[in-house]
């Protein structure tokens, strides 16, 4: 089998017999870098599918995005507030248990090492798409009690 030189320098006179030396010098270069990618790539593909499967894939966000991807006029701290007081989130905005296991909420523990050599956790809480679903219903019950008190405080 040839080394990857003599296929470049196939390819580039196969597909562009007419440049002149530096476009071949060029294209020469370009192939290299893709080389050189494609092995980068295929280096941190593991990575990348670790994290997939450790975040839930492409259907989860950080509970911290709820406000923006919900999008219901509700900040982050209300929603909190909201989901402790309905009982899904403990005083530490934490998913209670069974929210866990009926697949609305993840808890991720990731460790890293401080340039002191100290080792900390942070724990990142993920939320799935049903688990979207079941926020969003909360709080829109929340919303419509909410006009439903204005609306009787307000007479």
């Amino acid at each position: 089998m040839k080394n990857h030189k003599q296929q470049d320098e196939l390819f580039i006179n196969t597909y562009l017999p007419l440049a002149d030396e530096n476009t071949k010098a060029l294209y020469g270069s370009l192939l290299l870098t893709l080389r050189k990618q494609n092995k980068l790539i295929e280096k941190l593909k593991p990575k990348s599918d670790y994290f997939d499967e450790l975040s839930g894939g492409k259907n989860a966000i950080v509970l911290g995005r709820i406000a923006t991807v919900l999008n219901m006029g509700i900040g982050r701290s209300k929603i909190f507030e909201i989901l402790r007081n309905q009982g899904v989130l403990t005083a530490n905005n934490q998913p209670c248990h069974a929210h866990i296991a009926n697949g609305h909420f993840r808890i991720v523990e990731q460790k890293y090492i401080k340039p002191d050599g100290s080792t900390h956790i942070v724990i990142t809480t993920l939320v799935y798409e049903k688990g979207l679903e079941y926020i969003r219903n909360i709080l829109s019950d929340e919303q419509h009690l909410q006009k439903i008190e204005n609306k009787i405080g307000g007479k």
